[in-house]
């Protein structure tokens, strides 16, 4: 969903490489999001992983990230 290549974040999980900040803080946005999303969005999301529009799921999931920091919700506790 980061359009990053999937031996970049094997080298990032085995610790090999370390994701720039960007990236990081993409991952940490689409956590965050997906904390924030209703059982309708996590479908709408399994969705659009399945279907490829991955940009589209990536979107989904920070949109919920951002309404969540709107509303002040941290979605941790």
């Amino acid at each position: 969903m980061l359009g990053v290549h999937p031996m970049t974040v094997s080298k990032w999980e085995r610790n090999l490489a370390r994701p720039p900040s960007y990236n990081v803080q993409q991952l940490l946005l689409a956590e965050e999001g997906a904390e924030q999303m209703s059982v309708d969005d996590r479908v709408r999301l399994a969705v659009m992983v399945i279907t490829g529009p991955s940009v589209g799921a990536l979107a989904l999931v920070v949109n919920a990230a951002l309404t969540g920091r709107r509303r002040g919700e941290t979605g941790k506790g």
